[in-house]
């Protein structure tokens, strides 16, 4: 169904009712874009301050200004959901911009689009030492940390970060206590291929930001295998991340949980998990004044 792209500016009246709707959403598990006035000079239909919500299907809740200038920012907010970060876009209303909004004349105006993103969550199943070790990343990375295990002796808080919250409860009960969600990540380290497959299953086909199987490749070729003669898609299997994490050439548990929770960021900022220096080597202008090179 195409996203909706109805008006509800009439409905949310206020930055409180604004900032209420803006709980609403983060309570779903869903992202918004904020956009604020930030600056204005001469006559502007709203002044610095003024605040518009996108939501991720096209709704629109408070008003920027109206008319032309509000369209042009709300394609800017659309598209800010395939990215991270912000964007700061400068308006200038001429005397028929000005004119639309019963102005006698023009002014400027200076709209800050964020994108804001719900608190990031990760289940950890399994709570061996690399979910250990991944539960320290996560804590200290801001998210919101589940470790749920079977066994009471690997739950011991002492072991743990008092902010992990911990579950004692079967492996294949695991994906009950789980919500869907783009914001929410999954990795799966139990202590052997039945209970993996166990707590892998049921979670495959959900709704989730990330979902990690730590594995191996002979092992995950063989989940998969079964999967898809289940009918699951080969699309859907892709964004699996198993073989988990990425190439750095990890070996020890902290290691290996440094390679996933950096693949788990990259999923959630849409980064390319690349070096930064391939990017900056691209660059025209680096090679020309580094090198003299004029190609």
């Amino acid at each position: 169904m195409p996203a909706q792209e109805t008006s509800k500016t009439g409905g949310v009246g206020g930055d409180t009712e604004l900032f209420r709707k803006a709980a609403e959403i983060l309570s779903r598990g869903e992202p918004f874009v904020m956009a604020t006035v930030v600056r204005t000079r001469g006559s502007t239909p709203r002044k610095a301050g003024a605040r518009m919500i996108v939501d991720r299907r096209g709704n629109r809740y408070g008003t920027i200004s109206g008319g032309c200038v509000e369209a042009e920012v709300y394609a800017a907010a659309r598209e800010r959901f395939g990215k991270s970060g912000s964007d700061l876009l400068s308006f200038t209303l001429n005397d028929d911009a000005a004119a639309e909004y019963g102005l006698r004349c023009g002014g400027t105006m200076e709209v800050f689009v964020e994108r804001v993103d719900p608190k990031p969550v990760l289940f950890l199943v399994g709570a061996g030492h690399i979910n250990s070790a991944l539960a320290r990343l996560g804590v200290l990375l801001g998210f919101e940390v589940h470790l749920l295990d079977d066994h009471p002796g690997f739950l011991d808080p002492a072991d743990h970060p008092a902010e992990v919250v911990l579950h004692e409860c079967a492996i294949e009960a695991a994906a009950e206590k789980i919500p869907s969600g783009s914001h929410v990540a999954v990795v799966i380290a139990t202590r052997g291929h039945k209970q993996d497959s166990a707590a892998f299953r049921p979670l495959s086909g959900r709704d989730l930001g990330y979902l990690g199987l730590v594995s191996s490749r002979k092992r995950v070729l063989e989940f998969y295998s079964q999967l898809k003669e289940e009918g699951v898609p080969v699309e859907r299997l892709e964004r699996i991340a198993a073989p988990v994490g990425l190439d750095i050439g990890a070996h020890s548990p902290p290691e290996i949980a440094v390679a996933i929770i950096a693949e788990i960021l990259a999923r959630f900022r849409n980064g390319s998990g690349k070096p930064l220096r391939e990017a900056f080597w691209a660059l025209p202008g680096t090679r020309k004044v580094l090198c003299g090179e004029t190609r």
